[in-house]
């Protein structure tokens, strides 16, 4: 945006506008668009950047809220799970004790 403002205003020279019998001097561009032209042109720019960046920041609020969510419920998941992770390793444990104990049986007999 400052690039462009700077590069209107660098390219602003004297124009001569209408008939030489009734002349007109205006400031204007290189492609003969008057200055005030380039800067509602930068106005617009600068005003689409705001919209795009209200845009994007309320975007990113959204998502944020959305991972808040989502880390609460993780996060009452585990304080659940966590008690039955000790119990769940002491029945995996007893089961394969048993499986190994009857392996032991079968295959001696």
């Amino acid at each position: 945006m400052k690039q462009s403002l700077m590069m209107a205003a660098r390219s602003a020279r004297r124009v001569q506008v209408r008939t030489y019998a009734r002349p007109k001097i205006v400031y204007g561009n290189d492609p003969g668009i008057s200055i005030l032209g380039s800067i509602e042109a930068v106005r617009g720019e600068m005003r689409g950047l705001r919209e795009r960046a209200e845009a994007h920041k309320r975007g990113c609020e959204e998502k944020i809220r959305k991972l808040e969510a989502d880390t609460r419920a993780l996060t009452e998941e585990v304080v659940m799970l966590q008690p039955l992770k000790a119990m769940a390793v002491d029945i995996r444990k007893r089961f394969f004790c048993h499986v190994s104990s009857r392996e032991g049986i079968s295959s001696s007999g």
